[in-house]
């Protein structure tokens, strides 16, 4: 393909696969494999023509039928703009049934997907136990349905309440602490675990304690009595208030005591059933629970995100432009700022042993009658040592075009008590991170997110869940990650990120904790400049996803194929995704890139311009890579160590009774070798020769056309193509042109 300026771009293999396409989608570089990967890792040299812009890139995939794809199947719509009639929702795979949180009406609804393409409205589950309680949250496990429900006045204690997924009959139920706003299963079906997030009334005169409860489950669910509950509170850190707030811990509400500050938001347990981390959003902070005693071990500061480092960079206004109302000059670039990550949804997975726990980093603020933290930038009282005025580089950071526009917090910053700001705590991290069971971070996804969205959809940038106007939400907490599930497919761990605001979901290979990759992005939403989304619901698309859930591949409807089911809370719509695998690969432009020179061999008989190094294969089963010498008709075989040096194995000479002429190309496949050779004599045909890639023994001979100039397998390895290029001639005199 071609870019922008008309340079051809070519793609160039180092390592295996040998050859790939390219082509170019706007902003965004298309690599797609021309074989099947049998490694986690391949170099490409890419080139736009032009020797200053060549570059090698190594690049991270997923062998096999990995990475996965999102495929759209289906969608329930209620077309009921922005009233939360789909908020969370939970499958139960012996009845095919999908319950869904409908905030709106106090209820939870019931969608057959028998077939889930067509989604279905079934009935409703009645929660409303007392007047006016509402659900907040749906978990299912082997045909039991938990319902999280607050009551009227949010202070007081909530409920959980339980259904037969099949007869859709209550069969118990039982009390948990204030505004229960999560509920879970352990991975093994012994105990439910609620987040009871405990926000206060709102002029602040009345803040219940948050808590976790852990729920106990007897084998006959229509058994359990209020002695299943256990209350993992945090009474027992209400001494360690300093202590807590030293290390970073979030505790800022008026007169408010540790127990009564901590809020929890979501949950999210081992493979083990033994440990659960609690997410504390506004506190920026993880809790530790040991669900064997019901007892917090630990609270956790997350820390704050530094976004005047390269790479973790932000929008910091919805008015880029000076001079106008609403900025469309976006400019993702660092800024003086920490980001507090206060995640919503987490999930945890397992790798060698490990467990990991995955973050949205959504961001939230308390904003009450009685008491709201929330203020711009430009309103703050910025201490001029720290954030001063610089007129000769053009910084001035409480102007509406630079960080003015900024919500921030004004309850954290000052740090040194003289009432003015410090360091300027931004909410949300506007990423999605991986943190180790400690709680500590391991990797996040910096600027990604943001530049992919900006680079990809620059009309639509950056917006709200109503209309669409570019940069509407740069100013805030830019698209907003809320959403998140984790799940393994074909051996591989993928994280799906929902993003609130801007929509869509997000898919990374998190497999290797330290170094996530990229896979996709999917959205629906309608992204027309200008759209009214609640005056064209019909046709605006998926807005705000709440909630994400995996159906494995035993469990799914769909003939065995994995789903992703979104909950979409502004837009009313619950969407069905088959996860369907794939060989091609996005690289969204404008990454920070470094490469480095990992290991590198020399043919003995180099001479410039005589191809002594042409054509490479790499051979995962015996780490060999195999060279084309046409300079010495030979093929060079390489061992490709553990520090990347290549050291030679043997120069595999290629016999004259072969066909007598020089290699032209190769190809690897399950062992084998397969090497193109074309004839002494013009006109006459070539051969292809077969080698095991083990003992380098020639295994077979067959005849190709003339002048083979190039040879590869067939994915499955049933078929070798060869193109014989069966080039004009002139030798001595004869000519010919085969």
């Amino acid at each position: 393909d071609s870019d922008a300026d008309g340079d051809t771009i070519s793609i160039t293999g180092v390592t295996q696969p040998t050859n790939a396409t390219v082509t170019i989608e706007g902003n965004l570089l298309r690599v797609s494999a021309g074989a099947n990967l049998s490694d986690a890792n391949f170099t490409y040299t890419i080139s736009d023509g032009e020797d200053s812009d060549t570059a090698t890139v190594t690049m991270g995939v997923v062998p096999g039928d990995a990475p996965l794809n999102l495929v759209e199947i289906g969608t329930y719509r209620t077309n009921i703009f922005d009233a939360g009639v789909a908020e969370i929702s939970a499958y139960d795979a012996l009845s095919k049934r999908l319950f869904v949180v409908n905030g709106n009406d106090d209820r939870i609804d019931v969608l057959s997907l028998a077939n889930p393409s067509q989604p279905s409205f079934e009935t409703s589950l009645n929660i409303q136990v007392n007047n006016g309680a509402a659900a907040n949250s749906v978990a299912t496990f082997n045909g039991i349905v938990a319902v999280a429900v607050e009551q009227q006045n949010k202070q007081d204690n909530g409920q959980v309440l339980f259904f037969n997924a099949s007869t859709l009959q209550m069969v118990g139920g039982v009390s948990v602490g204030a505004l229960p706003d999560m509920v879970t299963f352990s991975p093994d079906g012994k105990y439910v675990v609620t987040a009871n997030e405990g926000e206060p009334i709102d002029d602040y005169t009345v803040d219940p304690e948050g808590s976790i409860s852990v729920i106990t489950l007897p084998s006959d669910i229509s058994t359990i009595t209020q002695n299943a509950v256990r209350t993992a509170g945090f009474a027992g850190f209400n001494g360690m208030i300093n202590e807590l707030r030293t290390a970073g811990v979030r505790i800022f509400g008026p007169n408010a005591t540790v127990a009564q500050d901590l809020e929890p938001e979501y949950v999210a347990i081992n493979a083990e059933s033994t440990t659960a981390w609690v997410s504390l959003q506004e506190n920026n902070a993880f809790a530790i629970v040991d669900l064997a005693s019901a007892t917090v071990t630990s609270v956790k500061a997350l820390g704050y995100k530094d976004h005047s480092k390269t790479g973790h960079g932000l929008d910091a206004s919805d008015r880029d432009a000076p001079g106008t109302e609403n900025g469309f000059r976006s400019n993702i670039t660092t800024w003086p700022v920490w980001g507090m990550y206060q995640p919503d949804t987490i999930a945890a997975y397992s790798v060698n042993g490990a467990t990991y726990i995955v973050s949205a980093n959504e961001g939230d603020a308390r904003a009450y009658g009685g008491f709201d933290e929330e203020a711009r930038v430009s309103g703050l009282n910025l201490d001029p040592v720290d954030f001063p005025v610089v007129a000769d580089s053009g910084f001035e950071p409480q102007l509406n075009e630079q960080m003015g526009r900024l919500r921030t917090t004004s309850a954290s910053g000052d740090l040194d008590g003289d009432n003015m700001h410090d360091v300027i705590y931004s909410f949300g991290a506007r990423s999605f991170s991986i943190w180790d069971a400690e709680g500590n971070l391991v990797w996040d996804s910096g600027d990604f997110l943001e530049r992919y969205i900006h680079i990809n959809y620059p009309d639509a940038y950056n917006i709200n869940d109503d209309v669409i106007e570019s940069e509407a939400r740069s100013d805030d907490k830019g698209v907003e990650p809320e959403a998140l599930t984790v799940a393994n497919f074909n051996g591989r761990w993928f994280a799906f990120v929902g993003l609130e605001r801007q929509g869509g979901i997000f898919v990374f290979d998190i497999t290797n904790p330290q170094a996530p990759r990229f896979v996709q992005y999917t959205t629906n939403r309608n992204l027309t400049p200008g759209l009214d989304c609640e005056a064209n619901l019909a046709i605006a698309g998926d807005i705000a996803p709440e909630g994400l859930i995996w159906i494995k591949a035993s469990d799914s409807p769909l003939a065995g194929i994995p789903l992703v089911v979104v909950s979409n809370e502004v837009s009313g719509s619950v969407t069905i995704y088959a996860a369907m695998g794939e060989s091609t690969y996005q690289y969204p432009a404008e990454q920070n890139l470094s490469f480095t020179l990992q290991g590198s061999y020399q043919a003995s008989d180099t001479v410039a311009d005589e191809a002594a190094a042409e054509i490479v294969g790499f051979d995962p089963t015996t780490n060999r890579v195999f060279t084309v010498n046409a300079f010495g008709n030979r093929v060079e075989v390489t061992s490709l160590g553990a520090d990347m040096n290549l050291t030679l194995v043997q120069a595999l000479s290629l016999e004259s009774a072969l066909a007598g002429g020089s290699p032209n190309s190769l190809s690897i496949k399950d062992g084998v070798l397969a090497v193109a050779i074309e004839n002494a004599v013009k006109g006459q045909n070539g051969v292809v020769a077969f080698y095991s890639t083990s003992t380098l023994e020639l295994l077979s001979v067959i005849t190709a056309g003339v002048l083979p100039d190039m040879v590869t397998f067939t994915p499955d390895g049933s078929k070798v193509l060869v193109a014989n290029e069966g080039e004009s001639y002139d030798d001595n005199g004869m000519v010919g042109d085969p």
